[in-house]
């Protein structure tokens, strides 16, 4: 039998979590960056901090970009919520309320379908367009979906 080979779209790094409490708006970020190190989908390009060439060379220091979460909670002031709302509801309790907040971000990511060179062509452009980025958006909706129904 032949053996089933995997090949990875996209591989990840170790993440690094940032903790941050937000005294006068009493509310905290979690903030994690994860580091995307390879895969079929990614062009690898020299990273910004070590070189200004985005042109490919021997394999030392890629960048292939990251992904950043960043969650934010905050406890919601009477005033905010009247602003909001018109009236704070009987049931709530005042300044009790807490609001919840995902960001998703994909930073100096080089998707393989764009190419390495700059400008970028335009049918590589128009393919990256058309297959990779409402798949990347489909995800994180799917994503984001599941995170809030969990807070729920």
């Amino acid at each position: 039998p032949i053996p089933f080979v995997t090949i990875p779209f996209l591989k990840f790094g170790r993440h690094k979590t940032k903790f941050r409490s937000r005294m006068k708006q009493k509310g905290r970020v979690v903030t994690t960056d994860i580091p995307i190190v390879g895969g079929l989908l990614t062009c690898s390009y020299p990273d910004k901090q070590n070189s200004t060439s985005r042109k490919k060379h021997c394999m030392t220091e890629f960048s292939h970009g990251k992904l950043r979460f960043k969650y934010t909670q905050q406890e919601l002031l009477p005033s905010l919520i009247q602003r909001m709302h018109g009236k704070v509801k009987p049931t709530c309790s005042p300044g009790r309320i807490i609001a919840s907040k995902l960001q998703t971000q994909i930073i100096d990511y080089r998707p393989s379908l764009a190419g390495e060179g700059l400008p970028l062509n335009p049918m590589r452009k128009m393919l990256y367009l058309s297959l990779q980025r409402p798949t990347h958006a489909y995800v994180m909706w799917r994503f984001h979906k599941y995170f809030h129904e969990q807070l729920a």
